[in-house]
């Protein structure tokens, strides 16, 4: 079972600077080393990797972090995933879950199968697919291209591939599970036969299914495609063609192009659009928006130009929306796809597109002969409904306001409407409260750089005392580790923070610029504010009970106390 003690192994036992630098090119800069970040796109590197406290940390977008976070975060994988992948690359031994050891065992067999039928059905191209390569050719899909996502051919056969599974030992009671036979007659049969195979990757960089296309008009009156079925390693609603290759320009670009075939994603990668995906030929779905949304926040959809192309990047922008994401539709001439308009012209008229991208109350705006101009309200505040980021519906609303040319609260009163007859309360904005303690985050930070600190600290206050819930955050896992040296396991600690943000802010503590402040200014300042905020708060008090004498003398005691550390602070309470 993997618990504190491995993951700490894995760290102490992984060089920070050389996991970075397998990754991303890193110049030494004083005691630490530099780069330009690999999460954000900058000209003037502003990562810093720190080989003495093992994390790093970027000063342009925040992103910070140990070596298990890197990898979660560079390579877009769970924090398990990230922390096996290290374990691994160190020859550490994984503990094994027994429970779940029968499972993972059958899976991990599926897995080597699809490795196995990868390696075939390459190596049938190379060999045997020279109609098929001809094709492709035609299709100006290039020897580099065809490499590197490992496109294939899979014979005219019906035992093909079964038998070159079975001379690589495996068993023929697993095939049908895998997807990729079929059984008839107690007789088990290659699924693919005579068509070009293009391999699924998960996001973990194995091949978990394939597509399998015609190459001939004869082979189309069968089916142009035949896809994967759903199986224990892969459900197609949950994937993404070509994520697993462009999601590091995704997030570095910060935006992605969603096409819906795998021709359209080859064209556009080849072509130099390497942030896009392609939706498996299907209807965009919820999953898919959530996976990709791991990656950035900005969509554009790229469908083709005909009426069914854009009625399907219409409901593929109202999911993203609907998960907070921020979507446009790229509007291709009637009678193109991806493919043919990058064929026909060069990639900077599709850049010029992308650039000229639509939001969708702008799309539904500009194409009223495909929707009516009631329904395609309807339509979107239908969407603004479903939205649960309170400050992301406001802006939605006043998006389809000043694009209709309607009145605000007439779209709230229709949601208002609508809530009411479904039995629902309408959803209120969330109030927002921005507070910020100079004396609390620069207390914190002398904490961080001296954790000997700590303890008098809390002879002192408690976290009670930090107004600013961060910073009450961060000093509550302080005080619950207080024997724990920062300064030493400093990678090992960032692991006390779930919260991404919280784990990037203790980092920029860690490696700021040494300062000594002094901590006794700081906690009296710290206890004056919070004195003065829970007089502000008895003041609310006292005007619904005017009577209470109890909150007088409660305010009148902490006056004094005001009273007599204002005396003793040395610099200006900051508010």
């Amino acid at each position: 079972m993997i618990d504190d003690k491995f993951t700490q192994t894995v760290i102490n036992n992984t060089n920070i600077v050389d996991l970075i630098g397998s990754y991303i090119s890193l110049k030494r800069s004083g005691s630490n080393y530099k780069a330009c970040c690999p999460f954000h796109e900058e000209k003037t590197g502003s990562f810093m990797v720190s080989p003495s406290k093992q994390i790093y940390k970027c000063f342009g977008c925040g992103k910070a972090g140990n070596v298990i976070t890197f990898v979660r975060d560079y390579e877009k994988i769970s924090y398990m995933d990230a922390l096996k992948k290290l374990a691994e690359r160190i020859n550490l031994e994984i503990p094994d879950n027994k429970k779940n050891s029968k499972k993972d065992s059958k899976l991990e067999l599926i897995y080597k199968i699809y490795s196995l039928t990868n390696e075939y059905y390459v190596e049938n191209l190379k060999k045997h697919g020279n109609l098929a390569k001809k094709y492709l050719a035609s299709r100006s899909i290039s020897e580099e291209t065809i490499t590197k996502f490992n496109i294939g051919y899979a014979l005219d056969s019906f035992s093909g591939l079964k038998k070159y599974l079975q001379r690589n030992q495996i068993n023929n009671n697993i095939l049908v599970e895998t997807g990729l036979f079929k059984a008839k007659d107690n007789n088990v049969y290659d699924m693919f036969r005579d068509r070009i195979m293009f391999p699924i990757f998960a996001i973990n960089g194995k091949v978990i299914a394939y597509g399998g296309r015609a190459y001939t008009a004869e082979q189309e009156k069968i089916g142009k495609y035949i896809n994967s079925p759903t199986t224990p390693i892969y459900i197609k609603s949950k994937e993404l063609y070509g994520l697993y290759h462009s999601r590091f320009d995704i997030s570095k670009k910060n935006y992605a192009i969603i096409a819906e075939g795998y021709l359209d994603f080859l064209r556009l990668w080849e072509c130099g659009f390497t942030n896009s995906v392609a939706s498996l030929g299907t209807a965009l779905t919820d999953e898919q928006i959530q996976l990709l949304g791991r990656y950035t926040k900005h969509i554009n959809i790229l469908f083709d130009g005909d009426k069914a192309g854009k009625n399907a990047a219409i409901k593929a922008a109202g999911i993203a929306v609907k998960h907070g994401l921020n979507a446009k539709i790229i509007q291709l001439p009637e009678n193109e796809d991806p493919d043919s308009f990058l064929i026909n012209n060069p990639p900077m008229a599709l850049q010029h597109l992308i650039d000229n991208a639509l939001t969708l109350n702008e799309f539904l705006k500009m194409n009223q002969n495909l929707i009516e101009t009631r329904e395609a309200i309807d339509y979107l505040i239908d969407i603004s409904k479903q939205m649960t980021d309170p400050i992301s519906k406001d802006l939605f609303l006043k998006d389809i306001s000043e694009s209709f040319k309607i009145q605000e609260s007439s779209l709230r009163e229709q949601i208002a409407k609508q809530s009411f007859v479904q039995g629902h309360d309408v959803q209120k904005p969330k109030k927002f409260e921005f507070k910020k303690s100079i004396a609390e985050e620069n207390l914190i930070q002398s904490i961080l750089q001296n954790n000997n600190i700590i303890k008098k600290v809390l002879q002192e206050i408690d976290f009670d005392y930090f107004i600013n819930e961060d910073m009450r955050i961060i000093f509550k896992i302080l005080s619950d580790n207080q024997d724990f040296d920062y300064n030493e396991r400093t990678a090992e600690f960032l692991n006390k923070f779930d919260n991404e943000d919280l784990r990037n802010k203790v980092s920029g503590f860690f490696l700021a610029d040494a300062f000594e402040f002094d901590v006794d200014d700081l906690i009296l300042q710290i206890k004056v504010r919070k004195y003065q905020e829970d007089i502000n708060i008895i003041n609310e008090e006292i005007t619904k009970n005017p009577d209470n004498a109890e909150l007088y003398e409660r305010k009148i005691f902490l006056k004094r106390e005001i009273q007599a550390l204002s005396k003793s602070v040395v610099h200006k309470t900051l508010f």
